[in-house]
């Protein structure tokens, strides 16, 4: 299981595709915080610095584009999923699968170390480029820099793993399909339509715990707490 499991790891890296992965995080990574300095510096300017930066429901700092990083239905969140289970699901197209077959490793195992591999491979990519993306974000913003208080460290490292879990998550369910159906091109048109049902639902329930904040009601606002 383990040479299988290296196999798949090894594969994934040699890939052509890994090589997109890695500039496209590169250019999302550092692009897109320069985007939001510009955007933000020339809001101050012609604000006079009086603008309410909570109206947009976002704010730039290096917490929020690193966890802005993980969002599953946004830039690179979309990309990476598909890119990774292209690279797997090559097996299937070139038929390679057949030579771990007649190797002697059955269905399951070649299965989980298709789960496992696509786990490592994301996991570690998003976390790279969303450090990367937070370490620029916090060079560029040193002057408001938020004091590092045990509290905050424990959310920032509770959240990252809630986001490691959902990606986990989708990244399961898309591995059990692709594994499934054997199409590429399905595969991909599932993964998102089930990533923008996610972010669909993810933003509602947003929408709903903030107007439950605004409620009246004691009991209502009780739950939108918790």
């Amino acid at each position: 299981m383990l040479n299988l499991l290296g196999s798949d790891l090894k594969r994934i890296f040699k890939d052509k595709i890994f090589i997109v992965i890695c500039v496209l995080g590169s250019l999302f990574a550092i692009v897109i915080p320069l985007i939001y300095f510009i955007l933000f510096a020339v809001i101050d300017r012609f604000a006079a610095g009086g603008f309410d930066y909570a109206a947009l429901g976002f704010g730039f700092s290096g917490k929020e584009m690193f966890f802005s990083f993980f969002n599953p239905g946004n830039n690179f969140g979309i990309i990476l999923p598909v890119l990774v289970i292209v690279i797997i699901l090559k097996d299937f197209s070139y038929g390679t699968i057949r030579n771990k077959l007649i190797c002697g490793y059955s269905r399951t195992q070649i299965y989980f170390s298709y789960l496992i591999s696509t786990f490592i491979i994301i996991t570690s990519v998003i976390l790279t480029f969303a450090f990367i993306t937070f370490g620029l974000t916090t060079l560029l913003t040193i002057k408001n820099l938020e004091p590092i208080t045990l509290n905050n460290l424990i959310y920032f490292l509770v959240s990252t793993l809630f986001m490691i879990l959902g990606y986990m998550f989708i990244t399961s369910l898309v591995v059990f399909i692709g594994s499934l159906i054997k199409n590429i091109p399905l595969t991909i048109i599932i993964q998102v339509a089930l990533t923008m049902a996610f972010a669909m639902v993810s933003t509602f329930l947003q929408l709903g715990v903030g107007l439950l904040m605004f409620s009246d009601n004691e009991i209502l606002i009780n739950i939108s707490k918790v």
